[in-house]
């Protein structure tokens, strides 16, 4: 497997280098690594949380015809 430099700005190799500092990962890889998999899973959940929401629209019933002069009438109604 080939290495790959990703850290290109100070500031990644700032947050990289404290993270190691301060003996929360015991190197570089490990804290780089670590981020990696909490990109992966904000994600996930987010293509999770759309598929949930797909899945409520398809499943809410029929489609309803909207009008603009109705639903102003209809928020008019509520204020």
């Amino acid at each position: 497997m080939q290495n790959t430099a990703l850290l290109n700005d100070q500031e990644s190799r700032e947050i990289i280098e404290g993270l190691v500092e301060s003996g929360e990962y015991p190197n570089e890889q490990e804290a780089v690594k670590a981020a990696l998999k909490l990109l992966a899973g904000d994600s996930n959940a987010k293509l999770a949380r759309l598929r949930r929401l797909i899945d409520e629209g398809l499943n809410s019933g029929p489609p309803v015809k909207v009008t603009r002069e109705g639903l102003l009438a209809e928020i008019k109604a509520k204020l």
